[in-house]
């Protein structure tokens, strides 16, 4: 028989001392127990780093599943390269803090999953709006308004050792990566129904949406040209309605109609 897949989740932090707590409590309480914890801390002064201590020795009682460091990087994506670089496990998940993961048997329903020929796995996502699924099948047309979501993909270790996160960009060099792993080089990949990760969504990809945008162009612009004019084209359209949405003269006919209806009504009564 096989030895299990071994897992390395990478946990990328700075300042973040509650976000940090959650995710560790998710982790350290998985009925799996094969995986190894890395943490890269940015060199945080919160108190992340006394937090990080305590639970050193506390994951399942096993030694060693917790490697961390804390010392200034250069920005998120370089944090979660050197997270790569000491990876051990067969596959990464990228678990940042904020995020944690949803039950305590999560890594036990995924850890069937993690073989190959599928060298990317993905999951559903939670937020406070509810569970998001993605589909099974991903392509062009997806990736040009959509992606899979980072905190519930499980990466084959070789292949994001590899091709390692393209540090010049801020916010997107998941979506790079992953557009470039599917779309390029055709590697295999496969959703699985699985509540893998509440998602953080108050993170910097969320606040940051004039960069995210630029660099989401530039993405487009050279991985996927062919889609860069109806990407631009369907934004513009999208923005002509917003105006039109949010004018003067709509709201006033919106008003207009509600008064009208209200109008009909106490006739009707």
């Amino acid at each position: 028989m096989s030895a299990p897949i071994k897992l390395s989740i990478i946990t990328v932090n700075l300042n973040n001392a509650n976000g940090l707590s959650k995710t560790l409590e998710s982790v350290a309480s998985q009925t799996f127990t094969n995986y190894e914890h890395i943490i890269i801390d940015g060199g945080s002064t919160d108190g992340s780093v006394d937090i990080i201590k305590d639970y050193e020795f506390k994951y399942n009682g096993v030694n060693g599943h917790l490697y961390w460091v804390s010392e200034p990087d250069k920005g998120i994506y370089n944090a979660m390269n050197k997270g790569i670089k000491v990876a051990s496990g067969e596959y990464c998940l990228f678990l940042n803090s904020g995020d944690w993961l949803f039950k305590r048997h999560v890594l036990e329903q995924v850890k069937t999953h993690l073989s190959p020929p599928e060298l990317i796995i993905y999951g559903n996502i939670i937020t406070n709006s509810g569970v998001h699924k993605f589909p099974a099948t991903l392509n062009n047309i997806y990736f040009l308004f959509s992606n899979i979501s980072h905190p519930s993909t499980f990466i084959e270790t070789n292949l994001i050792r590899a091709n390692p996160y393209v540090e010049s960009f801020k916010i997107l060099s998941d979506y790079y990566f992953i557009i470039k792993s599917i779309i390029h080089l055709k590697v295999k990949y496969k959703w699985i129904d699985v509540d893998c990760t509440y998602f953080d969504t108050s993170g910097v990809s969320n606040t940051l949406l004039d960069i995210k945008e630029i660099e989401k162009v530039k993405i487009l612009e050279e991985l996927m040209p062919d889609t860069i004019t109806y990407y631009t084209h369907i934004n513009e359209i999208r923005s002509d309605l917003e105006f039109y949405r949010n004018s003067k003269i709509v709201q006033v006919a919106k008003k207009i109609q509600m008064y009208k209806n209200d109008l009909f009504r106490r006739k009707n009564i």
